[in-house]
């Protein structure tokens, strides 16, 4: 048996002390050793946090290591993210640069950020406080990036929701006889008549919107990139999904993260100023009767064969259909407004 160095004795310890649920110790090594060549401190210990996302004990410090696919990619999010702190928006994390070339492993770019420490509670949209506190981080958010929306027109990509919720629509279909085998066709048709009520009546009425200040967009409100930091602070992180557009275009997507935990009610949503402005133009109130979770959820679970994964199906079914009739009766006002 051959007899390991003490390097790489060193770091398969390290590697013992990463959690995951499978892998394979050679790679975790190369991984780790890949890591450790290109990291000015010595690494204690690694914890992946999901794909290309690991956790770093340093000698120094605790960071992030978070992996792009270009390295045009991870200069724009080091840019955006220098920018908006720059600009008065702190409440999110900064890159750490070290003066030197990034960190690559199998094509991959990794970028060095700050760990912010998370709270024993993290956000959550079941509590009305927190999904207030997110919806003003939001606000300020945009407010923030419609004064510098024109130094990235160049480089970000318009949003565009009709193009995006038509694509998703469209595998959902394809999807339709493996979806119909655990949910009844009737309710599978009336999401898709729901969508194509939505899409046609987006389609009509979007001239009312065109003339809208643009903003950069984050682009993904969903509550796992709001972090409340252990000092209590609430962050907004992660934004690979940036993009130009009208800001109601994220609070659109924020509305449909919310609306099941306030029971689609009506009187509960106009509670919150910001949302409740969506129901002044038809094109938004036509948008909020998509029903882009079902889809986004269903297509995911699909796409990476999840339906053949007992506890995660049960999961989903559960999460479709509870509250449908909830719904049902908030999308009917949604269609009595526009008429």
């Amino acid at each position: 048996m051959q007899v390991l160095s003490q390097r790489q004795e060193d770091l398969k310890k390290v590697v013992n002390l990463i959690d995951r649920k499978r892998g394979d110790d050679g790679q975790d090594i190369r991984l780790l050793s890949s890591f450790q060549k290109q990291f000015p401190y010595k690494i204690y210990e690694i914890h992946p946090i999901r794909d290309n996302v690991f956790k770093l004990i340093t000698s120094n410090r605790t960071y992030i290591l978070k992996g792009y696919s270009s390295y045009s990619r991870l200069k724009l999010q080091e840019t955006f993210t220098s920018s908006l702190k720059k600009e008065g928006f702190n409440q999110t994390y900064s890159f750490i640069s070290f003066n030197q070339d990034p960190i690559i492993y199998k094509e991959v770019y990794y970028g060095c950020i700050q760990y912010i420490e998370p709270h024993k509670s993290s956000f959550s949209y079941i509590s009305e406080k927190e999904r207030q506190e997110g919806l003003s981080l939001l606000d300020t958010f945009h407010q923030i990036t419609e004064q510098s929306v024109r130094r990235y027109q160049s480089i970000l990509p318009e949003f565009n929701l009709q193009k995006k919720w038509m694509e998703r629509r469209e595998q959902f279909a394809k999807n339709f006889q493996i979806i119909s085998h655990y949910i009844s066709s009737e309710w599978i048709s009336e999401w898709m008549n729901w969508a194509d009520w939505s899409l046609n009546g987006i389609k009509e009425t979007s001239r009312t919107i065109e003339n809208e200040p643009n903003v950069i967009l984050h682009g993904d409100v969903a509550h796992h990139n709001f972090l409340r930091g252990k000092n209590g602070k609430l962050y907004l992180i992660d934004f690979d999904l940036i993009s130009i557009g009208p800001k109601s275009m994220d609070l659109l997507q924020y509305a449909n993260r919310i609306l099941p935990y306030i029971n689609w009610n009506m009187d509960s949503f106009i509670r919150y100023n910001s949302l409740k402005r969506l129901l002044s133009k038809k094109a938004y109130i036509y948008a909020l009767a998509y029903p882009t979770d079902i889809f986004r959820e269903w297509n995911r679970l699909i796409r990476e064969e999840d339906h053949r994964n007992g506890l995660k199906l049960q999961h989903l079914i559960n999460q479709t259909i509870t509250n449908m009739q909830l719904r049902q009766q908030f999308i009917s006002k949604l269609q009595k407004l526009v008429k």
